[in-house]
């Protein structure tokens, strides 16, 4: 997964990965539901170029008139509300994002011994429904990779 916010739940939003899956505070719709619609922008959806990907064309060496192309074409892509009451739980999976367990290159699921490292680091004390958020994050991102990894394959077969 991409980067996280250390700590900072505003920082986590400005980087969550790929082109224009910007996640931004706000009200949104029930909390649970919000969490797995959210971990699914995160990770595949979403419209837009973000400043990282700009920023990379530019230090490669892109014409300079494709990088402000694309900033004027992508500049209102919309970004994904989260409920405020959401918000602790989604930037602490953000941070979360290297303490995945892997078997044979495939996600498995959070190491919660790293996630407890990580709470510590950002001296969050476990709240109520927190270990139960992130278990349905985690759940939908493993569904999401799964899907992923399924169509690729079904592709890759039709090829």
């Amino acid at each position: 997964m991409g980067r996280g916010g250390q700590g900072n739940p505003d920082r986590a939003a400005a980087h969550a990965p790929g082109p224009g899956r910007r996640l931004q505070r706000g009200l949104g719709g029930p909390p649970r539901k919000k969490l797995s619609d959210a971990v699914r922008y995160w990770i595949g959806g979403g419209e837009g170029i973000g400043a990282e990907e700009l920023g990379d064309l530019e230090a490669f060496g892109a014409p300079t008139e494709l990088v402000d192309g694309l900033r004027a074409e992508h500049a209102d892509a919309p970004a994904f509300e989260v409920h405020d009451d959401c918000w602790p739980s989604l930037s602490l999976f953000l941070d979360c994002d290297t303490q995945w367990s892997f078997a044979e290159g495939v996600p498995t699921g959070l190491d919660y011994a790293r996630v407890l490292a990580v709470m510590r680091f950002r001296r969050q004390r476990p709240a109520p429904g927190l270990l139960a958020d992130l278990k349905v994050m985690e759940r939908t991102a493993l569904d999401a990779w799964s899907e992923e990894r399924t169509r690729r394959e079904w592709h890759n077969r039709s090829s």
